[in-house]
């Protein structure tokens, strides 16, 4: 199985009832026009600026979301 790491910002929740809450470990997502499972979050802090930011795990993007075909 795939697994990916992008920027929580760059996820977009599958469960359209999800609406504007934030992406959660378990949740089903949408990026690069396919449907991951979130299996991890995590922080990154760049001391020289001291800004971080949020990343998502992401498992599996064998599912393409033109078809709903599968998913459960």
């Amino acid at each position: 199985m795939e697994q990916i790491n992008v920027r929580v910002a760059d996820c977009r929740k599958v469960d359209p009832a999800g609406g504007g809450a934030p992406v959660v470990v378990g949740d089903r997502v949408r990026y690069a026009d396919r449907v991951w499972r979130v299996v991890g979050i995590y922080l990154v802090y760049d001391p020289a600026t001291g800004q971080s930011e949020e990343y998502c795990v992401l498992s599996g993007g064998n599912d393409r979301t033109s078809s709903g075909a599968g998913q459960p």
